[in-house]
């Protein structure tokens, strides 16, 4: 959240409204320009992704998109980290 510079609700997450009409307009993730910041495109169309109800919605959002670009970093675990298990479906074990 703090990459997107988004404003967090309660849930310190993006706001359940801005976060469903941001991620329906969301059709192919990529980089973009956010004019004036360092923040780009994809790290407000990530933070909204990740502030989804459930890791139901964020897995139905997160296939309908059009993967174009990376989340920012490379071993971004956000995801996981939101969902734990039930970000893969329960497929995930911790070690």
């Amino acid at each position: 959240m703090v990459d997107a510079r988004v404003s967090p609700d309660d849930r310190g997450l993006m706001p359940l409204a801005e976060t469903r009409a941001l991620v329906a307009a969301v059709v192919v993730f990529e980089k973009g320009e956010i004019e004036g910041s360092n923040v780009v495109g994809n790290d407000h169309a990530w933070a909204a992704l990740l502030s989804l109800a459930d890791a139901e919605e964020f897995r139905a959002a997160a296939l309908r998109v059009r993967w174009n670009f990376h989340v920012r970093g490379h071993d971004n675990l956000a995801a996981i980290e939101r969902e734990q298990e039930r970000s893969l479906g329960g497929q995930a074990r911790a070690a």
